[in-house]
């Protein structure tokens, strides 16, 4: 799941500030995410910056390029719970 991420993901408007975890839900299986400037990492994750839940079509349409997340978050097929900052973090990795 985190290498799929990381091949679509554009890191190159994040920084520092953007440095977030997170707990990504993609059907049944979850997943702790430490977002970075250099890319996104598997970390165990007790208390996340933002919980992220979509479906596994979502999930295979955001890694293929298909979807961005953020025009999925947009229009509100996804619905992330937590930090602003952390969300629009991820929406910026991953359009």
């Amino acid at each position: 799941m985190i290498e799929e991420l990381n091949k679509v993901a554009n890191l190159d408007k994040l920084d520092e500030r953007f440095k977030c975890s997170a707990e990504l839900k993609v059907g049944k299986e979850k997943v702790g995410l430490e977002l970075k400037p250099t890319g996104i990492e598997a970390v165990e994750v007790s208390e996340p910056d933002v919980k992220i839940s979509m479906t596994t079509e979502q999930f295979a349409q955001i890694s293929n390029g298909e979807l961005s997340l953020a025009k999925a978050y947009m229009r509100g097929d996804i619905k992330p719970e937590g930090s602003t900052r952390a969300v629009i973090g991820f929406c910026l990795a991953l359009g």
